[in-house]
């Protein structure tokens, strides 16, 4: 998802779940979701660096 301009892997998320409820009823699977985000409390940013 840390793509070359910020927010076209929030995009990528958005229209993938547009795409889900056009074809309702699906089932989304996002397989090693945990490494994609940060650990809770890691940093002081909040977790925005380079995603949206």
């Amino acid at each position: 998802f840390v793509e070359m301009f910020v927010g076209v892997g929030a995009s990528r998320v958005r229209d993938l779940f547009e795409q889900g409820k056009t074809h309702a009823p699906c089932i989304i699977f996002i397989d090693e979701m945990d490494a994609v985000g940060r650990h809770r409390g890691a940093g002081i940013g909040g977790g925005h660096d380079e995603r949206e």
